[in-house]
């Protein structure tokens, strides 16, 4: 009969954002859909998925994105699990092989373009120094501090716990910011013999660092991966617009 053909079923609705942007299975869902799976007798409730069931953090930008972290709604962690529970002891007994076809079709994000990006675009394997801009997934981020396999979008991470500060998004007709550098000669190139005070200033591989303490054989590369640490510390893009500025002048540019 019909009431153990129901006791047969199992339900794993997917909550939250689905895979199509008007797709989106809501916390009411969830309330009407356990309502109606305990009048007719369903014989098992479970959902897709529990460590989705927890909103995305701020810089997780575009929630119409499914993320396998979140469910890219506001309801608080865990509620689409106590409202889909209710009536349900949670006693696994049976298991069924359901066989899947792939959406021809899904809501996913762009490829990042570096000839439409105005900054570099992330990649995990990079260091990145307070005040550095990336572009990810069509946005741009600050570092707040030093970082390295952060992802700038993570979506479980709130304000306060990831290093990168969302800016905003890539604007259609943004092209690559070009960045100001030092002509060679400037400073004297950096070499691991030298004796190097407090001060001092070098280039290595085109880029200019300052030193923050006595130092010998401590190359600046190392900066970029402890900058806390490492004696040497690089010339932010407004000291080198400056210096630039006064070489015009001593030049007559």
């Amino acid at each position: 009969n019909s009431n153990s053909l129901w006791r047969k079923i199992g339900a794993t609705p997917m909550i939250g954002q689905n895979d199509y942007v008007d797709e989106v299975f809501t916390l009411e869902d969830a309330k009407d859909f356990n309502i109606f799976s305990r009048n007719q007798g369903v014989g098992r409730m479970s959902m897709w998925s529990a460590n989705r069931d927890i909103p995305c953090g701020e810089n997780y930008v575009d929630v119409k994105v499914v993320s396998d972290s979140c469910s890219g709604t506001k309801y608080p962690k865990f509620s689409f699990a106590q409202a889909l529970s209710i009536g349900f002891d949670g006693d696994l007994t049976q298991s069924a092989k359901i066989l899947t076809t792939e959406d021809p079709e899904s809501n996913s994000y762009a490829v990042d373009d570096p000839d439409k990006s105005p900054y570099q675009i992330w990649q995990e394997t990079g260091s990145y120094l307070k005040g550095v801009k990336v572009v990810w997934h069509g946005n741009v981020y600050e570092a707040k501090w030093w970082t390295k396999n952060d992802l700038p979008d993570n979506p479980v991470l709130q304000s306060w716990e990831t290093p990168w500060q969302l800016i905003g998004p890539v604007l259609s007709d943004e092209k690559p910011i070009l960045q100001a550098t030092l002509p060679k000669g400037t400073y004297l190139e950096w070499f691991g013999k030298n004796v190097y005070k407090g001060g001092n200033r070098v280039l290595f591989e085109g880029v200019p660092f300052q030193a923050k303490w006595w130092n010998q054989g401590e190359s600046p590369a190392a900066s970029a991966a402890n900058s806390d640490a490492s004696p040497w510390i690089s010339l932010t893009q407004a000291q080198i617009i400056e210096i630039l500025g006064e070489l015009d002048k001593t030049t007559g540019k």
